[in-house]
């Protein structure tokens, strides 16, 4: 059976149900110089390619897109560990139910079931992964797979720190060698 429960920092105004629906509220706002009354209904949220889902709530003119997972874990899903990261326990991003969610770290959202497996084989597939790399245990393909990360985060640094050495050296009014 569906429950409902008032969204977090929306009360009076949407709720959310333990099936992953949002709905507004049936109320009466004021329009110009009369009252006028808003008929409820449920949000038909936005679908993102990954799989994700969306809705868009408004309050006192200002209007905010939330995932419908957080929206329903912070109505059903106590956190007393004060968690960061919302995991779908069956690896379906758009199935919202409150049986599905579960808070958790961030390290065991990203390595949470067949995640990185499944990168792995899209990365094989799309012919961007090393050909060496085919064949290897898996979990030797997870240590390569973070190598890879890393890499790719330092690369950006480096570029990040070389940018900012070029804006020091020209408001110096220097000329800038080249490497």
């Amino acid at each position: 059976m569906e429950e409902w429960k008032d969204v977090v920092g929306y009360e009076g105004l949407y709720e959310v149900s333990n099936l992953g629906n949002v709905r507004g509220v049936d109320r009466i706002v004021q329009y110009k110089n009369s009252y006028k009354t808003i008929k409820g209904k449920v949000k038909t949220p936005r679908y993102y390619p990954d799989g994700y889902t969306s809705v868009i709530l408004s309050k006192d003119g200002y209007k905010k897109q939330y995932f419908v997972h957080r929206l329903v874990a912070y109505a059903f899903i106590p956190n007393p560990d004060n968690l960061p990261c919302i995991n779908h326990i069956n690896e379906k991003p758009d199935d919202n139910r409150v049986e599905n969610l579960e808070w958790c770290t961030i390290q065991y959202n990203n390595t949470y079931g067949t995640r990185i497996k499944r990168e792995i084989e899209t990365k094989i597939k799309n012919g961007k992964y090393n050909p060496k790399h085919i064949g290897l245990p898996y979990k030797e393909l997870q240590r390569l797979w973070y190598i890879e990360k890393r890499e790719k985060k330092l690369a950006t640094a480096r570029r990040k720190s070389a940018r900012k050495k070029v804006k020091e050296i020209l408001s110096q009014g220097r000329e800038v060698p080249l490497w």
